[in-house]
């Protein structure tokens, strides 16, 4: 608010079938900033994915969850990247556990 200021942060733990575990770490300045902030992003990365689609990138329409997005192992990194750099962020990092 504008007496105190805000700060939000979101943990997330990811555990794989094989056990192996991550956790990442996000703190944000304003939360509806960053909320549409990473939506344009999740967008703008199918966008870009269409356009791959020549060199075998992996796109078909319809509606996708995040987890559904970051499947391209190759492609992951610059996804991630884009989403802990977003204007306002305070922190972000990756761990595995």
């Amino acid at each position: 608010d504008k007496f105190v200021s805000e700060t939000h942060a979101i943990r997330v733990e990811a555990t794989a079938s094989d056990g192996r575990r991550c956790v990442a770490v996000q703190t944000h300045q304003s939360f509806r900033s960053c909320v549409a902030q990473s939506s344009a992003e999740f967008a703008l990365d199918l966008l870009e994915r269409r356009r791959r689609r020549k060199e075998g990138a992996p796109w078909k329409p319809g509606v996708w969850l995040p987890e559904e997005l970051a499947d391209d192992a190759a492609w992951r990194p610059k996804l991630l990247r884009r989403l802990s750099s977003t204007p306002g962020t305070v922190s972000c990092e990756f761990r595995t556990l």
